[in-house]
């Protein structure tokens, strides 16, 4: 009896439905968000790092209805955050050539400063230097992969 209901719900074709909600936030007019790493901070707010360099803060992001999400410009000015990561309410943020900690000292959803954590793993100025992710262990420590710079060695050209 298991087996035929299995292999019946196999055969059975799969909705949109069947799987994941999906809901667009719509980012202020003009601004091109793409994203590099999300979290959500203890009180169910968003925050969003992007290539560009900024940092969303993003209020109501599961609402019933998407347009009441609220974007706030927390931070801007930092080379492509391509990984984040919330930790007890503190905002962390991979920079291309640094661990960043963002910094609200007086609670109005804008960064006042920006602490390094650690910038030791050296840049070239590739174009190809990027630094992804931002996983944390049981210990606390943060992980990160850079991908490396690169060039067309000759052996390459046969």
């Amino acid at each position: 009896m298991i087996a035929a209901t299995l292999l019946l719900a196999a055969c059975l074709p799969q909705t949109e439905a069947d799987s994941y909600a999906l809901d667009y936030l719509t980012p202020p007019e003009g601004e091109a968000v793409e994203v590099g790493g999300m979290d959500f901070l203890p009180d169910g707010s968003l925050i969003v790092s992007t290539r560009r360099g900024q940092v969303w803060w993003i209020e109501n992001p599961t609402a019933a209805d998407p347009a009441d999400a609220r974007f706030h410009l927390f931070c801007e000015g930092l080379q492509e955050g391509l990984g984040l990561r919330v930790v007890d309410g503190e905002i962390y943020v991979l920079q291309r050539s640094e661990l960043s900690k963002l910094v609200d000292l007086d609670g109005d959803k804008v960064c006042d400063r920006i602490e390094t954590l650690s910038q030791g793993w050296g840049m070239s100025g590739n174009y190809h230097e990027f630094a992804f992710g931002l996983p944390r262990d049981a210990a606390g420590n943060f992980y990160l992969s850079c991908n490396v710079g690169f060039s067309s060695p000759d052996w390459w050209l046969g």
